[in-house]
């Protein structure tokens, strides 16, 4: 071999190991190279924690990292997305987000901005539903509640499962859309509400299923509608807002997957594919059936636009009602 065409072979292996070298340390810097921390602002064993560890046990398998799912509850929310708002907006501090923070961030001092995060898709979710105590309202029909609503002023007692909830909001908006005075009653959760609206301490309760469905089944209370727009996909027995007259009203609680602000866009690509994957897959799909709750999936803009858009609504429903939400 000549001296010539041992460089030549030399360089030729030295090409060859930088190639080798650079592609794996490309391979090292695509996303994702480590797990996953998905933050869940609620405690361990809530329906949210457990139904977002089922998604996430799916998203594992597609992007090939494991998904650590982690509770971080406290203060409704705050905790959970100030801890995730600081983290670096490189995809590997997820929360899973929910509609209560657009309300907090409706309100006059806002401890965050949720419109500053980045939203990567909308999960799941569903519609709440109004119900009515059996004995103490006949109402059959909204409608025929919204009329006894109007010709009785401030009799009508409207619990929530709290303050500040979506269910609170939710009564406040219906007062106003459907140009009734109802008396809104904040309870101490879903249970307690329920059981309010069961035993006739309120007449009428915005809460979700869950809750109200025992109630209805032993003919305590009776459900007239959900408060999406249509009826709900896996409760269509129930009608919607829309053909109850009411298709200005359209609330539904969801929760989502967001990350710090500035996240990149290529990351969120990535991830909204795989969260949108997993949401079809069988197991989820079988968890959403036999929970009760409905699957979305959608596309970053989407779920961003819903955000902004409830934020605004919620905060003109807070300042024109002059409500005081903890």
């Amino acid at each position: 071999m000549t001296t010539r065409t041992g460089v030549r072979l030399v360089t030729l292996a030295a090409f060859s190991l930088m190639a080798i070298l650079a592609g794996s340390v490309l391979a090292q810097g695509a996303f994702p190279s480590k797990p996953i921390k998905l933050i869940i602002p609620f405690p361990g064993g809530d329906p949210a924690d457990m139904r977002f560890r089922v998604i996430a046990e799916q998203v594992r398998d597609i992007v090939g990292q494991p998904i650590v799912v982690e509770p971080k509850p406290g203060a409704g929310a705050i905790i959970a997305t100030e801890y995730v708002m600081a983290q670096p907006p490189d995809g590997y501090t997820l929360m899973a987000s929910t509609a209560s923070q657009s309300i907090t961030s409706a309100k006059a001092n806002p401890p965050f901005d949720f419109r500053k995060m980045t939203h990567i898709i909308l999960a799941v979710g569903g519609p709440l539903f109004i119900s009515v105590n059996t004995q103490n309202m006949k109402a059959t029909t909204l409608k025929e509640f919204i009329d006894y609503a109007r010709a009785n002023p401030g009799k009508v007692n409207f619990g929530s499962y709290g303050s500040g909830s979506m269910g609170h909001l939710a009564v406040e908006l219906f007062n106003s859309v459907a140009k009734v005075d109802t008396t809104h009653i904040p309870y101490k959760g879903s249970a307690a509400d329920a059981l309010a609206v069961a035993n006739g301490t309120s007449n009428a309760s915005m809460n979700v299923l869950t809750f109200i469905s025992p109630q209805a089944q032993a003919g305590k209370v009776r459900i007239l509608a959900a408060t999406s727009l249509e009826r709900s996909n896996q409760n269509p027995e129930i009608p919607g807002m829309r053909e109850s007259g009411l298709p200005d009203f359209n609330v539904v609680f969801w929760q989502g997957i967001a990350g710090p602000g500035g996240m990149p866009r290529d990351v969120v690509n990535k991830l909204n594919a795989a969260f949108n994957a997993a949401l079809k897959s069988k197991p989820v799909v079988d968890y959403a059936n036999k929970v009760k709750i409905n699957l979305y999936g959608s596309t970053p803009e989407a779920v961003t636009e819903l955000v902004n858009r409830e934020v605004e609504v919620w905060a003109k429903l807070i300042r024109d009602a002059r409500l005081t939400v903890e």
